[in-house]
């Protein structure tokens, strides 16, 4: 009976206010959805950002350096600042005979899969595991897959590139520098003098 004393409209009036609630408060979740979308684009480009300055600082982690390890050369600010010279052979052993064979990866690879082959311990482990699953064996053990790679670095001595100790086709890749990477110790040599073609012995350097 009380509604009998109220204003003809009072029913428009109510909805009216519901109406306008509900519109304030979609216009607030807008707002706020918008608010989101903007702090997580925000968000990813300053990821993005960071992740361009870093990555290329990762070298400096790892002490072998780029220019001999090689893959601290990815990603990284310093590039076509070597010149390597290259050679090896790989050595497979059957455990069963226990014989083995030097194999010669020219024999087997492209021209452009042998640029890259020997100065890349990623490319040098799988050609080992290559080697190891295709090679013929007499019994079921896997074959022993050992490498003697030598690599000059922008005219240094040539040095041992692989642990020619190690059996390549037991090992697996690896995030970090592989363990079976030898260490460089040789410095440049003087200004004029490069012992890149003399990658098997002693002889005195080419005069520049």
């Amino acid at each position: 009976a009380t509604t009998l004393f109220l204003p003809p409209n009072w029913p428009r009036r109510v909805v009216s206010i519901f109406r306008r609630g509900h519109s304030l408060s979609a216009a607030e979740e807008t707002a706020s959805g918008a608010t989101r979308n903007q702090s997580a684009i925000f968000a990813l480009v300053i990821a993005y950002l960071a992740l361009q300055f870093l990555i290329p600082l990762h070298p400096f982690v790892f002490s072998r350096g780029t220019q001999w390890a090689w893959m601290q050369h990815r990603f990284c600010w310093r590039m076509m600042l070597q010149r390597q010279s290259v050679k090896g052979f790989f050595y497979i052993t059957d455990p069963t005979t226990g014989r083995t064979n030097r194999v010669a990866p020219p024999d087997f690879l492209t021209r452009l899969q042998l640029v890259r082959l020997y100065w890349q311990p990623d490319t040098v482990l799988q050609c080992a595991h290559f080697l190891s699953e295709t090679m013929p064996r007499r019994a079921t053990q896997p074959l022993t897959v050992e490498a003697r790679i030598f690599v000059s670095i922008n005219g240094r001595r040539p040095e041992l590139f692989v642990n020619p100790n190690t059996n390549l086709a037991a090992e697996s890749r690896s995030f970090f520098p592989p363990r079976w990477v030898m260490a460089t110790r040789e410095a440049l040599p003087p200004r004029g003098e490069d012992f890149s073609e003399d990658l098997f012995g002693t002889a005195q350097p080419v005069r520049n």
